[in-house]
Formats: structure tokens, sequence, C-alpha cells
């Protein structure tokens, strides 16, 4: 053995068990293989059993590698030197000098391989294109037929080869052949100015600046004849050039040229065929790419050899048919052995024999596999994992057999798109139309690292498969609640995904997630189902007990009558139970009103879904109540629910009035000193803080969209700090950091109030005729007033507009006959339909213009509804509310909200529909919202 091939650990020789001594000499090979051992030694002397079993590949493979006798391939050896812990990057190059040491001895330089391997043909390699005649002269005829023609064809089927060795080489006029790259345009502008001898750079900017000018500078440059401008790879311009204006000009431009009759371009384009949706025009003609024939297939093989002195294999040329399989992806393949094959030929002959050292079609994709998979970083790796495992379809009792993968089925990232394009480019999958695929199922069988992963787990394994096949049924069946999973189907997956962690695809995520929150409700559904019909049980007690009585008592009187007297008696116990036993009182108040259903019995029942927190100034909440803007004596603003509980710090001035937008994006804010203030609630990004002076007091309010503000006239009559506003002033606030005044309402007070549409607002005369409701409708850019019947008067102090603006209620504080006065919207008129005989003190609709809630002026809140012809009828009496009520209104869910001095209360307006939940008390914190607009006069 000689001294390289021997290894030293403190000065004594040491020989791996069972490994072949190296032959004698000082060859690159030999020292190429001294070196591998010397590298198993420095990692511990594992045994090739365990290298096997970290490398992927069989133990005589490696033992092989390192024996000395001929290269390992360098998949191989890098293979070799990963299970080793060794640097992968200076192998590689070493690896290479070895390489380009020996190809003397083996091949003379001067002498080029007939195949080009994996590389496509270009323009130059025509003489060697074989196999593919008939389809060039289809091509030819195409193009001769039809100005613009779309070459479409799944990776790796030679498409590019077809159109610059085939077409390009053949043509007959001039050609210009280029990819799109990033920036088309500029592409396309460096390749003509190279045929015409233009400037770059100017043509450039012509194309950029108008697409019809590649028609012009076409002509000019094609007056005696025509010009074929070819697009290879075109699915670039969707999947490199970022620029959606470069790509729709590009387009433009070609499409432009190729059509227009004065033409004299013929524009052909070379299209993957997963990408042939995006680019389906009528003006462009068709081209399928087609697999190549048997007796097309042995020409492409045998006629290069043949035109470099070579002969092949009768054996050779039979088992190539044999192991291409689908011939229209595994042409790169087959041209990579036959160039493996031509290293190790025996004289001019090209034998099976060599083929086979070679490792034929079958062992040249796994090669090209591993040596892609070990291109890629860490994440990469597991990416490209998952890939392969996808485009598995896995054998129950038979054999593993490849699988078409959707391109939906994988995220949709620049990741993804990365790796797919170098496994695509290493030939190891194939992207057509319909889907990606493994370009030859001996991968499945040939790599040991592809086999390894689908041995272990295979249950995992197939609960992946069913997982992914359940989201793309759930996908296609537009999310339907029945196609998700449940009970066992999912307690399987997810045990599956707790024990393997496994890297789900975002419609796989997706699809997971809502099945367990479709769980989670449904068990949570149960649970109350189970609640209320315990609850159900004690109220069917209590209905038999006033049965019972009220069959005892029949002799009283008619059977209503009777029911009014039990339920009056069974609602004066309820106030005796409210504080000692609330459940029961909750109890005999349902009680009381299934009996006899009253404006009495129903308010007392609405009264256990009440909910109250405390306020201390101005008020505001959003459509839902959710959000609540409370007014602090020192100016500070307190928000409270919707995970918005925060405090606004205060500018030193009162707070007039708060608004919240109906999706508790927006705070409005007026100040006595005539500052107004936009907050940002939602966002919460900290814009730039500004502050500007409104000039005047006024009172805010949002339409129902959240881009209007009306900064309405202030009725105060206290002018200390800053003069009121007289008129309403209508603020697009769509941007909310620009706001722009769009209308101006004279003589309205506020607050403002809008219909569900923002075409409808009803304000409150300053000055004038304030005996007549004051009702807006936009007309175009224009707000007018909406006149009122001559004989329809009062002295009206506030007013408000249903959501679907049909409806106007008023507050009339006439002193001799104070009302709620409700009107209807009418073509070109309002018309008044009923007054209510109370003295009220607010008033507002509810958004289907039949239900009204009235303030009284003692206190107690009745709801009325209307019917069509104007009739009025008292369904509820409500006494919830603990301290004078200055406002009242009813959210987008059909809640009622009182808003008093201290205590903004909360309805239920659903008899028997349960509690709302109770917000926690607000905290004060420092994270605010700041303004993110301001008003000008």
């Amino acid at each position: 053995m000689s001294q390289s091939g021997r290894s030293r650990t403190l000065g004594v020789e040491y020989v791996p068990r069972g490994e072949r001594p190296l032959d004698e000499g000082d060859g690159p090979l030999l020292r190429f293989a001294a070196d591998l051992r010397r590298l198993r030694t420095l990692a511990g002397s594992p045994v090739y059993r365990e290298l096997s079993r970290r490398a992927h590949y069989s133990t005589a493979v490696l033992s092989e590698a390192a024996g000395g006798r001929k290269l390992p391939s360098l998949a191989v050896t890098l293979a070799y030197v990963t299970a080793c812990e060794g640097d992968t990057a200076v192998w590689e190059q070493r690896w290479r000098e070895v390489a380009a040491e020996l190809l003397p001895a083996e091949t003379p330089k001067t002498i080029h391989a007939p195949y080009l391997g994996s590389a496509a043909f270009e323009t130059a390699d025509a003489e060697g294109f074989f196999g593919r005649d008939a389809l060039i002269g289809e091509l030819v005829a195409a193009v001769g037929e039809h100005r613009m023609v779309c070459v479409h064809g799944a990776s790796g089927s030679g498409m590019s080869s077809l159109l610059r060795a085939g077409l390009a080489a053949r043509s007959r006029h001039k050609v210009v052949v280029f990819t799109p790259g990033p920036h088309p345009i500029e592409e396309c502008a460096v390749r003509l100015a190279v045929v015409a001898d233009w400037s770059a750079p100017r043509l450039r900017d012509e194309l950029a600046a108008d697409p019809a000018n590649l028609h012009l500078r076409v002509r000019q440059a094609a007056a005696d004849g025509e010009l074929l401008l070819i697009v290879d790879q075109f699915e670039e311009v969707f999947t490199r050039c970022r620029d959606e204006t470069e790509r729709h000009n590009f387009i433009a431009a070609l499409v432009h040229a190729a059509n227009v009759d004065t033409s004299r371009c013929r524009v052909v384009l070379g299209l993957r065929a997963d990408y042939l949706d995006r680019f389906e025009r009528p003006e462009v003609h068709q081209f399928p790419m087609r697999a190549m024939t048997v007796d097309e297939l042995r020409e492409a093989a045998t006629k290069p050899a043949s035109a470099a002195g070579l002969t092949l294999e009768t054996a050779l040329v039979a088992r190539l048919i044999a192991d291409a399989g689908d011939r229209s992806r595994t042409l790169p393949l087959v041209s990579r052995a036959l160039q493996e094959t031509w290293h190790r030929k025996q004289g001019m002959t090209l034998t099976l024999a060599a083929y086979d050292e070679a490792g034929g079609i079958r062992h040249a994709i796994a090669r090209a596999a591993e040596s892609a998979y070990l291109t890629f970083g860490p994440a990469d790796r597991e990416l490209a994992r998952q890939i392969f495992l996808r485009l598995t379809a896995f054998g129950d009792g038979a054999e593993d057999t490849t699988r078409r993968l959707a391109r939906c089925e994988l995220d949709d990232s620049e990741r993804t798109e990365a790796v797919l394009t170098e496994l695509m480019r290493r030939r190891v999958i194939t992207v057509g139309r319909h889907g990606i695929e493994l370009t030859h199922e001996a991968l499945l069988v040939t790599w040991p690292r592809l086999r390894e992963w689908l041995s272990k787990d295979r249950d995992g394994l197939r609960t992946h498969r069913q997982l992914t096949e359940a989201a793309a049924a759930w996908v296609a069946l537009d999310h339907d609640a029945g196609a998700l999973y449940r009970g066992l189907r999912l307690l399987i997956a997810a045990d599956w995904v707790r024990r393997a962690d496994p890297t789900l695809s975002a419609r796989e995520r997706k699809f997971f997630t809502a099945s367990q929150y479709a769980e989670r409700t449904q068990a949570s559904v149960e649970r109350k189902r189970t609640r209320r019909l315990r609850q159900l049980v004690v109220l069917l007690v209590a209905l038999l007990l006033v049965t019972a009585f009220s069959g005892f008592t029949a002799w009283v009187g008619s059977q209503e009558q009777l029911s009014e007297q039990v339920a009056l008696a069974v609602d004066s116990q309820v106030a005796s139970h409210l504080r000692t036993d609330k459940y029961l009182a909750g109890q005999l108040a349902l009680a009381a009103y299934r009996l006899y259903p009253s404006p009495r019995t129903e308010g007392r029942l609405l009264q256990f879904s009440a909910e109250e927190r405390a306020v201390s100034g101005p008020t505001a909440v959003d459509a839902k109540a959710a959000l609540m803007a409370s007014a602090a004596p020192n100016g500070d603003i307190v928000l409270t629910g919707s995970g918005a509980d925060s405090t606004i710090p205060g500018t030193g001035a009162a707070v007039d009035s708060l608004a919240v937008s109906d999706d508790a994006k927006l705070l409005a804010a007026s100040y006595d000193d005539g500052s107004l203030a936009l907050f940002d609630v939602g966002a919460r990004n900290a814009p730039v803080r500004k502050w500007l002076n409104h000039g005047n007091r006024v009172l805010v309010s949002f339409d129902h969209t959240g881009h209007v503000l009306a900064a309405a006239g202030h009725p105060a009559d206290d002018v200390k700090l800053a003069p009121v506003a007289t008129d309403t002033t209508l603020w697009n606030i769509t941007d909310p950091t620009k706001p722009v005044a769009v209308a101006t309402l004279t003589d309205a007070l506020g607050p403002a109030h809008f219909s569900a549409a923002g075409l409808t607002l009803t304000t409150v005369p300053s000055r004038g005729d304030a005996r007549r409701p004051q009702v807006w409708l936009q007309a175009q850019d224009r707000w007018d007033p909406l006149p009122t019947d001559d004989d329809q008067h009062g002295n009206y102090s506030a007013e408000s507009v249903s959501e679907d603006g049909a409806l106007v209620t008023t507050v009339s504080t006439d002193l001799t006959d104070p009302a709620t006065v409700l009107w209807q919207l009418r073509p070109g008129h309002l018309v008044r339909i009923v007054a209510l005989s109370t003295a009220p003190a607010a008033v507002a609709p509810a958004f289907h213009s039949h239900t009204v809630a009235v303030v009284e002026d003692d206190g107690v809140i009745s709801v009325w509804t209307v019917d069509d012809g104007g009739s009025p009828n008292k369904t509820a009496e409500l006494t919830g509310a603990p301290d004078h009520v200055r406002t009242v209104l009813f959210t987008a869910d059909g809640d009622l909200v009182a808003i008093g001095d201290t205590t903004l209360t909360t309805w239920t307006m659903r008899p028997e529909g349960g509690r709302r939940g109770r917000l926690p008390a607000a905290p004060h914190r420092s994270d605010l919202p700041e303004p993110v607009g301001f008003l000008l006069p």
C-alpha cells in the first residue's frame, strides 16, 4: 500500500477494516481515493453500512468511490463527504480538478460529445438536431399561415430546441431570438438593436412610451422582407416581470406588431403549458408540442453518433426506447444518458455495457435529483421533500407510482417557485398544463433518499394525503362546512399534526384550522343546548304550576283575563326576588311574559338582558355597540371593548361630542375650544399628530360608510370658550389624513343623522322656520332641503332618520302638545303620519322603519311598532336605565342602547334571546391612537 493510501493516528499506521488496499502509484485518481479514506478516518472510521445510512447510497457504491479505480460521480462524492462531515464546497472543487486531469486520458479535448446532455439546442447546434424534422415542418407551415403563433408544451418537451435549432435555423427571414427575463421591453430592445444597428437605450424608451413603436421599428428594419421575432420561455413575462405596466405594454407591442395591416413581423412564442390559460387570445394560433414517435426517438439517438462517425449497438437502442417511457418528458434524460455512455465508449461504438455502467436513464434522473437536493438550503430541502412526496401515489399492497400534482396544491410563493424552477432545470420534474409530474417514475426506485422518505411513517403520509384531498374538495365546494373534518377523521389528523409537526400548505392549514373551529363551535352549541334543556325543565315546572293555578281559578272570568291577572301576579313577585334570587326572578319574568305578553311583561323580561357600562361625559359607540368611547371630565377619552381598551389623553379642552364609525376604526372628537380631531382607532399606527382649530364648536357624527363626517352646528348658548357653529359642514374623510369639505348645510344644528345609503340626513333648524322638520336629500354633489306640507308644524328639538331612509322621527317640544312625531319620506316632500302621545326627551328609529324607541320625561323607555297604515302599538316598557337618558339608539344587531349621564345601558331586544356578554373595565394604557386628520373651516 502506498503512503497516500494510509492514515496515521498518533504515529501508528491504520488501515480501515475490510477495505481493499489501494493500488500502487501516485496518480490523481489514487490521491483522490486516499483523501476520501483519510476523511473517513477523521470522521471516526464509521463502517460503510453507517455511511450508507447517512449518504443514502449503497455500501457498494460508497466503497467503490474510495476504491481508486474510477472517479465517482459528483453526487456520490458529495454524499460521501457529507456523511463524513466534510466541506462539500472544497470537495466539489477538488472533484472538478481531478475530473479535468482525467479528461485527456479518457477523451481528447479536441473531440466533442455528439450529445448535449440536458442542455437545450441553440441555433448553432442545428446540424446535430435530429428527430424533429416533421414537427419543424409543421411549425414552419403554421408560421407561414399565421402571423402570431404560440408554441406550448410541458417543461422538458424540447420546445426551446425546436424554436432555436429548428425554426430559427431554417428561417429565410431575419431572426431575433430572446427570453423576456425580468424586463422584457429592455431585452427586446437590446436584441432588436443588434439586428438593426440601432441605439438600444433609445429603442427601449420608445417601446416603453408606446407599444405601437415596435411595429414601426420592425417595418424600418425589415423594409425588404420580414422579421421573425421568437420569444422563448414566454412564461417569464408572468413569473419574473414584476411591473404590471411593462408586462402589459410588452404583450400589446407583440400583438400589435404581428396583427396590424402593414405588419412586417411574425411573432412566435414559446410558452410553458401551465401558463397557457393566462395567454389565450383569438388572434394567436396555438401550436401544441407533441411527443416523439419511436422512429423519431431512434433518429434522435442514432444520427448524432452517426454524424460523428460512431455507432450504437442495436441492444442499446432497444434499451433506450424501453427506458424512455413517456417520450414527451424524458428527452433530456435520454441525451444525458447517451452523453455519459459516450464517455465510456469502446472504440467507435456506444455499447449497452457502457450505458449500464453509466447508470442509464433510470440512474441519471436519480443523480440529477440528489444533486439538486444537495444544492438547497435546509428550508428548501424540506420544501423539496414535500414536493417529491406529493408527486408519489402510495401503493396499498402494491408498488408506489407517480402522481400528478396540481400547482394550486403548493403555496404560491417565490421560494416554492425557485425550488420548482431548479428541479425543472435539472429535468427531475415536468411542469405542464395539467400539473406537475416526475420526469420518470424510475426515480421512485433508484433514488435512495426518496425511498427512505417513503418508508418512514407510511400512516402519517397517508393521513397527509387524505388531508390534502379533503382540503381540495373543500375548496372545490366553495368552503362548504359539510366538507370539513369532523369526529374521528379530525382526531386522527390532529394527532398526526401534533406528533409529526408537518409542513402543511396554506390551503391545508386553512382547512385544518376551519375544521377545528367548526368542531369547537359544534361542541359549544351542544353544551348550550344541554343547558337550555335544563332551563326548559325548570320553565315547564313553573308553567305547570301556573297552569294548575289557572285551572283552579277559571271561575273568575275569561281565560284571557285570568291569564292577565296571573301574569301580573307573577310579575309582581319579580321585583321582590331580584336581590335574593335573580335566577328565580328571571324564570318568573319569562313565565309571566309567555303567559301574557304585554309591554309591561316584555319590558320586565328585557330588564334581565340589560348590560350597564359606566360613562362620565359625551359618549359614542360603533354600529354594534362593541366599542365605546367616553369622555372624562379632564378631557381624556376612554376606549372600551373590541380589543381597543386604552385612554387618549386630553388636550386641555373639554370634549363637546364624540362619534365612532360603524366599523369601529375611526373616532371623531370635538372640543369646546373649537378644535376637531380624527383618530385611527383600528390601525393604531401612530401617524403624525396634527391639530388645527375648526373655529366653532360643533357636534360630530359619521355616515354609515365611515367616509363622511358631519361637523354639525352646536345648540349650546355658552360661547365663553369658542363661538358655536350654526351651519353643518360635511367632510369627505376617505383618506383620514386629508379631509376635504364637500358641502355646507346652512342654519342646521346637530347632531346630524344619516341613512344607511348616505343619501338622506336630518338636522335641527337653527333659525328661520324652526317649526318644520329639517331633512336633506343628496342630489349629485349638493344637498337640498326636503319640503313639508304647509300645515305640518311643530317646535322640533331633535330629529333622526331610519337607516333605510323611509322614516323620520322628531321630538316636538311644543309646550301645548309635546309628542314624538313620525314622518314618512315620499317623493318630493315629507308627510306626517302619526304623533305618539308621550312627553319625549329623545327618540330613535330602528333600521326597518317600523320600530321606534322613545325616551319619556319620566325616564321610561317605550318601544313602539308602527304598521304600514301608521297605527302605533307599544310593545315594551324599559325601566332599567338608572339615570337621566340623553341619547337612545338601535345597533346593527337590533339591540337598544341608552346613553345617560353616568351609565350606558344595552338591552337585547329579543325577550328570549339571552344576555349579551359583559365587557371588562377599561384600563389606562400608553399605547394610544394619535389623530390622523384635521379639519379646516
